[in-house]
């Protein structure tokens, strides 16, 4: 269980590192609340902000892990690794443009 939440930690991180680098490379970010924060506090400090949230709400539900907590952490794992390597392959077709 503990391996979940490492791995929730660890895409939250990779999520965070690939919108930057897309970013940076002429992409743009489309999911609108992550970029009314970033227009607010710029892109770095918004990024840190919500992945540093990302982990504290995935704490929580490894917490609660016996009240179901361990379901929506599974869920929200996999939903973020489909937006991993959803910004990998972004980041790969702006290195080739």
């Amino acid at each position: 269980m503990i391996y979940l939440l490492a791995l929730f930690c660890l895409l939250q991180f990779l999520d965070g590192l690939t919108t930057h680098l897309v970013i940076r490379r002429g992409g743009r970010e489309v999911n609108p609340v992550v970029l009314w924060v970033m227009r607010r506090i710029g892109t770095a400090p918004a990024l840190v902000l919500l992945k540093a949230l990302g982990v504290a709400c995935g704490v929580v539900l490894y917490t609660f892990a016996d009240s179901g907590g361990v379901y929506a952490l599974a869920i929200l794992t996999a939903a973020y690794a489909a937006v991993v390597i959803n910004n990998y392959k972004a980041y790969r077709s702006l290195a080739y443009e």
